[in-house]
């Protein structure tokens, strides 16, 4: 079972992409000052970093690399901080797979990870 830091870090992961997915969004899809503009770009910058920093910390620390990178493929290009909007989508698949992991990190009894693992339901979420 995951520790109460790591659950608590996970969840600021979380609630801060899933604020850039929404700023992004916004910036992208409705007139905005540049300043604003700015400022949302310089947020995902500091949010791609995190994102960074928390995939070589799990990349470190996973048993297998290769099926970690396997895994993770996707969401590696959605962390980027480049202009362009479908690598920026690819980071609703980093936020699934970080939400994924939270509530697996929380199950004790293993049956919503033995359901998300053979159905594969955060890949067809985000499809």
């Amino acid at each position: 079972m995951m520790s109460t830091r790591k659950r608590i870090f996970y969840l600021i992961i979380i609630f801060l992409t899933f604020l850039d997915i929404l700023f992004l969004g916004y910036v992208v899809f409705f007139p905005v000052s540049s300043t604003l503009r700015y400022s949302v770009v310089a947020f995902d910058l500091i949010v791609c970093i995190i994102l960074w920093i928390e995939f070589i910390y799990s990349y470190r620390h996973s048993k297998s690399k290769k099926k970690y990178l396997k895994d993770n493929s996707l969401s590696i290009l959605g962390m980027f901080p480049i202009d362009f909007i479908f690598l920026r989508a690819l980071r609703l698949v980093k936020l699934v797979q970080l939400i994924k992991l939270y509530v697996l990190a929380r199950e004790t009894t293993g049956n919503i990870s033995k359901f998300l693992k053979h159905t594969l339901l955060d890949k067809i979420i985000f499809i």
